[in-house]
């Protein structure tokens, strides 16, 4: 596992993004929500919009989820989980990132725009979910600078007064883009 900062939280999200998935058809023979256990159930935790959040592959259904998601539900498709939305019409970005802390992840970069909205950051868990997001995008910097430092080590840069600069501003003469 890579480094983390806050105990109990696993990286392995960061880098995920939302996969697009028409929930209209399919349930019961593609998909289902294990956490449906009766029609109030249904109601409360049916997937309202097309979008499915990868979860890890070690996740597990917790036993106290009812306390763990925020207008999300976690969908099931053979062996993997996903994160879903129980809800619309606004922006979920705080909810959805709630989900994955709240579930023991590091919310993946891609929701870590947090929309100023209905006076959302100025609670205790908003300011750590603020900070949790930052974290996320620290670590995915980091990750990122070190495959950088892989390629600029394995492939020298064709221009060596030039290395660390984009080709675009290269001005290399003769490089070929293939």
């Amino acid at each position: 596992m890579k480094e983390c900062t806050y105990e109990g939280l696993s990286c392995e999200l960061i880098d995920s993004k939302p996969q697009d998935f028409d929930f209209s058809e399919g349930y019961m023979e593609h998909w289902e929500v294990p956490l449906v256990t009766s029609e109030e159930d249904e109601d409360r935790y049916m997937p309202m919009m097309n979008y499915m959040y990868p979860l890890g592959e070690s996740f597990e259904v917790p036993d106290d989820f009812r306390a763990k998601l925020v207008n999300t539900t976690i969908i099931q498709m053979d062996d993997e989980y996903y994160l879903a939305l129980t809800g619309g019409g606004m922006d979920m970005t705080w909810e959805i990132c709630e989900s994955f802390i709240n579930l023991g992840y590091y919310p993946p970069v891609h929701f870590c725009r947090l929309p100023a909205m209905c006076g959302r950051g100025s609670r205790k868990f908003d300011r750590h979910i603020i900070a949790v997001c930052n974290e996320s995008i620290r670590i995915l910097i980091k990750w990122l600078e070190g495959r950088l430092k892989q390629n600029e080590q394995a492939f020298p840069a064709p221009c060596p007064d030039r290395a660390g600069a984009s080709p675009q501003k290269t001005g290399c003469q003769g490089e070929k883009n293939d």
